[in-house]
């Protein structure tokens, strides 16, 4: 990913192409928004209100737009964007307070490493150290 952030970059500011990176570091900003909303709202999504739920489901992962929210939800856009503002907010305190996501990510990357250490041959330092990573996740 930064790789091609670096190639796009300098393709622009060769073009001197600055819309261009402004809309694309935009993109990205969205694109990083969304998947950490999916991610919470995986966690967290059946403690939200029945409206703020179904407003980030239909506009994060169906990918509705706010005005076919509204007709499906028989809301205004605004009362859209005010659920999904909440809704957001809500999922956000829940991580901050209960870090379900943040431990997940912690145990999935001891995991990883345990992988990477049985994928090779295992001697006795191999053993020491998945010991300890398998501490870590009890």
């Amino acid at each position: 990913m930064t790789l091609v952030f670096f190639f796009v970059l300098s393709y622009c500011k060769a073009l001197n192409l600055n819309t261009i990176l402004v809309e694309y570091r935009m993109g990205l900003i969205m694109l990083e928004k969304t998947n950490k909303i999916n991610l919470l709202f995986d966690f967290y999504g059946p403690l939200l209100t029945d409206k703020q739920e179904k407003a980030i489901r239909l506009y994060y992962i169906e990918d509705y737009s706010l005005g076919e929210i509204a007709d499906n939800l028989n809301i205004s856009r605004q009362g859209v964007f005010d659920s999904l503002k909440r809704g957001e907010e809500a999922l956000d305190r829940y991580e901050e307070k209960l870090g379900l996501y943040k431990k997940f990510a912690e145990q999935r990357e001891v995991l990883l490493d345990l992988r990477r250490i049985l994928e090779k041959p295992i001697n006795q330092i191999s053993r020491e150290k998945c010991l300890k990573l398998l501490d870590r996740l009890t």
